[in-house]
Order: structure tokens, then C-alpha cells, then sequence
């Protein structure tokens, strides 16, 4: 699958949640969004949005960086005690993590097939 289409679909899917968010405040009893996470899963999405639009070399640096700032930001539920860092809530995390190690897989499948182009 083509890392653009894969892009847009995260983008679509972060901004649809922050959106809700906004409206709804939480996603059933699975996520609570405050004002600060809607922001933030709508900056998500514009971005990968953004690296949908790019380059190519552009779009597997970008999408290498933010999977590693998704899944960064994913451990930090055990490495810190601070609450404005971290949700507790078991969906955002794992959306985060899988969002995260897809995106850096993508990025790995795209450098790989340029090897073998080359």
C-alpha cells in the first residue's frame, strides 16, 4: 500500500477524532479527550496530511520522525508521573502505537524498495 494513501487515511482519521473530541469530549468510555489532546490529534492530522503532499524523501524523514514522536510520546505513561504528558486511556494508546510503528514501518518498506530501484 502506497505510503501516501496510508498518510491521508491517518490525517483523515486523527482530525475526525480531533473534531469529535470537541464535540463529544470522549469516545465511549474507551478515551476522554480534553481541549489540549483535540488539539493535538488536528496538528497530527494536518501533518500527515502534509507529508501525504510531499516528496518522497521528504515524506520518509517526516514519517520516520513522527513515528518515533508517536511511539515516544506512547511510553511516557511509564516513564513519567506528569498527567499533561501522557493519557491513561488504553484506545489513545494504543492508536498512538499502532499509528506510530506503521509509520516508521512504511518509511522502512519505502527506503528498501528505493535500495533495490538503485
Amino acid at each position: 500500500m502506497s505510503t501516501q494513501v496510508v498518510y491521508r487515511v491517518f490525517g483523515w482519521c486523527y482530525i475526525i477524532l480531533g473534531v469529535w473530541g470537541f464535540i463529544f469530549h470522549q469516545f465511549g468510555d474507551y478515551m476522554q479527550l480534553s481541549s489540549q489532546d483535540n488539539f493535538i490529534l488536528l496538528g497530527l492530522g494536518i501533518l500527515f496530511i502534509g507529508l501525504a503532499r510531499c516528496r518522497s524523501r521528504y515524506r520518509l524523514s517526516g514519517g520516520t520522525l513522527l513515528g518515533l514522536i508517536l511511539l515516544s510520546w506512547s511510553g511516557l505513561p511509564y516513564l513519567s508521573t506528569m498527567p499533561y504528558l501522557h493519557s491513561p486511556h488504553p484506545l489513545e494508546l494504543l492508536v498512538r502505537i499502532l499509528t506510530g510503528a506503521w509509520t516508521i514501518y512504511l518509511a522502512i518498506a519505502e527506503l528498501l524498495a528505493w535500495r533495490k530501484i538503485a
